[in-house]
C-alpha cells in the first residue's frame, strides 16, 4: 500500500500517523492565564527537542471551531509552562483533563487532582505527578492546523524514589504512552541490549 499525504485528508493523516508513530510520551501541561486560572491538557505529539540547551516540546490542534485552544492561547500570553509526567496512576483524570471545556474554565474542578507551585514561573505542577518540567517558552512554529511549541527547561522536579543519580527509572514511573486512538502502554515492560548500546555510544 502507498498513501500520498497530500491526496488523503487530515482526518486520514491524522489516523496513518496516530498508528505509525508510537508508543508516543503524554505530556500533561499545566498552564495560566493572565486572571491566573489553571488549565491542565494532554499531549501526546511530544518529544525531547534539544539537550543542549535542554528543550522540550509538542504540538497543539485548533479546536474544531478553528480557535486556539486555552493551552496554546496562555503560552503566547505568558510564555510559561510546566510538563507534568503521564503514570497509571492520575491516567483516568488526564482523560477527563481532556474534555473540551469552555475557555477559562479550570479543569482542576473535574479531576482530583492538586497543585503545587513551581520556583521558576507562574503555573503550577501536578502534585500527583512524579516529575515536572518549569519551562519557558523558546519559540512556537505555526504548522498549519498545529502549532509547535518549543520550551527551554529551567527547572526539573524529580521524586526521590524515581531518581537513580544520574537519570530517572523509568520502570519505577510507570509512566503511559499513547497508542493509536484510545489504546495506551505502559512502560514498566522494559528490556536492554547492552551490546548495541555499547555499539552506538562507543564504549
Amino acid at each position: 500500500m502507498e498513501i500520498n499525504p497530500n491526496d488523503v485528508s487530515q482526518k486520514e493523516n491524522h489516523l496513518l500517523l496516530d498508528s505509525i508513530v508510537c508508543p508516543r510520551p503524554i505530556f500533561f501541561v499545566s498552564t495560566l492565564n493572565k486572571q491566573n486560572i489553571v488549565n491542565l491538557a494532554p499531549y501526546s505529539m511530544s518529544t525531547i527537542a534539544s539537550t543542549s540547551p535542554a528543550m522540550v516540546c509538542f504540538s497543539v490542534a485548533l479546536r474544531p471551531n478553528g480557535e486556539e485552544k486555552d493551552t496554546l492561547a496562555n503560552i503566547r500570553e505568558t510564555g510559561e509552562f510546566v510538563v507534568n509526567t503521564v503514570t497509571a496512576e492520575i491516567l483516568d483524570d488526564v482523560l477527563i483533563a481532556a474534555g473540551d471545556y469552555n475557555p477559562g474554565i479550570s479543569e482542576l474542578e473535574y479531576v482530583n487532582l492538586s497543585t503545587l507551585p513551581s520556583v521558576t514561573i507562574a503555573p503550577p505542577r501536578v502534585k500527583e505527578s512524579p516529575v515536572h518540567l518549569e519551562c519557558k517558552l523558546h519559540q512556537i512554529v505555526e504548522l498549519g492546523a498545529h502549532s509547535l511549541i518549543i520550551g527551554r527547561i529551567q527547572l526539573y522536579h524529580i521524586a526521590d524514589e524515581v531518581y537513580s543519580g544520574d537519570d530517572v527509572d523509568t520502570a519505577k514511573l510507570n509512566i503511559i504512552g499513547r497508542m493509536r486512538k484510545s489504546s495506551f502502554v505502559r512502560t514498566s515492560d522494559v528490556f536492554s541490549n547492552e551490546n548495541l548500546w555499547k555499539l552506538y555510544h562507543g564504549s
